[in-house]
């Protein structure tokens, strides 16, 4: 199915969409109901406000740029919850996902949104190691928090797509209706009302609709893509990308290009996803192991679909 036709079947159903750029991406949400949609983009965008305050390494001012003190502070809730589903990531994932990456990513330029890098030069780093998930402090019951003064933590992975489910259920809740929240391309989609069906592009590039490979269609959970293609910049001889290999700090050599996931929710979609481009040929093991549904594109366009993915 082409992925416009997909789009325009839906919107003939009384759905209507909003796109607009935040925290450094492209945020889409999608409902049935046109007469809803400005509160629908008024609950993301303040929940998008919210989330880059607490969680951005681009802002100065936000939480994660303050920790990088080394001096112990007491975080908002919704920082510390983001930092323990990192902590759970890093364990379900190997060790792959680790927020402590931000400091390679700095050192290879990755410091700012991504759209003023893209023509920087890439780089190698020689013996650029990335610290344990084990070294952040981290207590409970006082939201009391410490990291190693200078360390830049990377919570970009996580955060976007625990964003995009916790805006399509707040969006489901508040205005009972059936939802689809999408931020870079990590997809949430809640059913309030019925049993939609929700057409989803994959391509290479989030948003690049003239990319489109494949269009498939969900009725719940998340999906999401993982990718070294559409955050990559460098020339000649170096290309660097934001998938970082936590074992190395270099930008990850993998035998993929992008990996795709359909799982209960839009987090553990990511998780999976990242996880396995990091993992390169282990992941199709691990992946089957999980039950999850996937899609695996080789740098040479080998299209491999595990599990139940259509």
């Amino acid at each position: 199915m082409n992925a416009t036709k997909a789009l325009d079947n839906l919107f003939q159903q009384d759905f209507c969409k909003r796109e607009f750029k935040a925290i450094g991406t492209t945020a889409e949400v999608v409902i049935n109901g046109s007469k809803q949609i400005d509160r629908a983009v008024q609950i993301l965008k303040m929940q998008l406000d919210e989330l880059d305050r607490a969680a951005s390494r681009f802002r100065d001012d936000s939480e994660v740029s303050i920790l990088k003190s080394g001096n112990p502070a007491v975080v908002s809730p919704l920082l510390f919850e983001i930092l323990e589903i990192a902590q759970w990531a890093y364990n379900v994932s190997c060790k792959k996902l680790n927020p402590f990456i931000g400091n390679s990513l700095v050192s290879l330029g990755y410091d700012r949104d991504f759209e003023e890098i893209e023509t920087l030069s890439g780089k190698y780093l020689e013996n650029n190691v990335v610290k344990d998930f084990d070294s952040i402090v981290l207590n409970r019951k006082t939201r009391l928090v410490k990291i190693d003064p200078g360390t830049v933590l990377d919570l970009g992975c996580i955060a976007k797509a625990f964003a995009s489910d916790k805006a399509s259920k707040s969006i489901a809740d508040d205005l009972k209706c059936d939802v689809l929240v999408s931020l870079g391309g990590d997809v949430s989609v809640q059913n309030s009302l019925g049993c939609t069906r929700w057409p989803i592009g994959i391509a290479d590039r989030s948003g690049d609709i003239n990319g489109v490979e494949e269009v498939i269609e969900i009725s719940e959970g998340g999906l999401a893509t993982s990718g070294t293609v559409s955050r990559s910049w460098g020339n000649g001889e170096v290309l660097n990308h934001h998938i970082i290999d936590p074992l190395t700090g270099q930008s990850v050599g993998t035998p993929f290009r992008t990996v795709s996931v359909h799982a209960k929710d839009a987090l553990n979609a990511n998780v999976a996803a990242t996880t396995a481009l990091i993992m390169g040929e282990a992941s199709i093991e691990w992946l089957n192991a999980s039950e999850l549904d996937a899609r695996l594109v080789t740098e040479e366009g080998k299209i491999v679909k595990l599990n139940r993915w259509p």
